[in-house]
């Protein structure tokens, strides 16, 4: 099923010349996630980033998602009139990506989605942006995919190679949800996590999808009192005195948008 569904994306997106095959090679990536939605009904795509500049032009991987989807709610956002590609359950939106107003706005109009793509700037501030609004946009079993990943670490799109381990970017959050998934397993809370309910976060080059999934209940910590406290007391005595070296880590993504915009960070 998920050979059949790489060349059928390759082909839909070579036909298009869509840059997630000609450029990027993303086939196989987008084969092992988007496959299993081959037969869903009603299903909701939306994209970030409808390509080319101004009017006439872009819109290949629009196309691209209704032949291979045809059964499919195509959206797209793009800070051009796209709208000469409104054609059967295509529809384009002139929208920043960067406005969270306008986000969440429109997806509580049009939501929620299946698939949520940004494949928009790539400009670090508008990828966490779209990020932190649209993800709980998504439908249980939903998919969101950041694409072009490897932009953060150039100064061009706000991120750097150098200061990759400490500057807020798409890959460094990518990697922050790693902690999403395995929060039950912390030894305290961290009140300064994302309540989004992940249960995957795979990452390819240039690409990540992250899978929303039902609310996770379950622990993989012993079942036993005097493990906990041993750990957390451990835990204290070897890294406690250190514990000011850790706050860089900002997950208060909203005030982190704040201080990209305003040029802190």
């Amino acid at each position: 099923m998920t050979d059949d569904f790489e060349s059928m994306f390759f082909n839909a997106a070579y036909k298009f010349g869509c840059d997630k095959v000609t450029a990027h090679s993303y086939e196989g990536a987008y084969a092992r996630h988007l496959a299993r939605y081959q037969n869903v009904s009603d299903l909701k795509i939306l994209e970030i980033g409808v390509g080319g500049e101004g009017y006439a032009s872009g819109g290949a991987s629009l196309q691209m998602w209704s032949e291979i989807f045809p059964q499919a709610s195509v959206y797209g956002l793009d800070i051009f009139d796209k709208s000469f590609l409104n054609v059967g359950k295509i529809k384009t939106f002139i929208l920043d990506q960067g406005d969270s107003f306008a986000l969440k706005s429109f997806a509580e109009e049009y939501g929620p989605f299946d698939i949520i793509v940004d494949d928009g700037s790539h400009m670090r501030s508008d990828v966490l942006t779209s990020l932190f609004n649209l993800f709980v946009f998504l439908k249980p079993n939903g998919v969101y995919v950041i694409e072009d990943l490897m932009t953060s670490y150039w100064p061009k799109y706000g991120g750097s190679t150098l200061a990759r381990n400490v500057l807020d970017t798409p890959l460094s959050w990518t990697k922050n949800l790693i902690d999403v998934v395995h929060r039950n397993d912390m030894l305290s809370i961290d009140e300064r996590l994302p309540q989004w309910n992940i249960k995957a976060v795979c990452v390819y080059a240039g690409i990540a999808f992250i899978e929303a999934g039902a609310p996770r209940l379950l622990t993989n910590l012993p079942d036993s009192p005097d493990f906990l406290k041993n750990q957390i007391s451990d835990d204290c005595a070897m890294y406690g005195n250190n514990a000011k070296l850790y706050e860089g880590v900002n997950f208060d993504f909203f005030n982190t948008l704040e201080k990209i915009k305003s040029g802190d960070i």
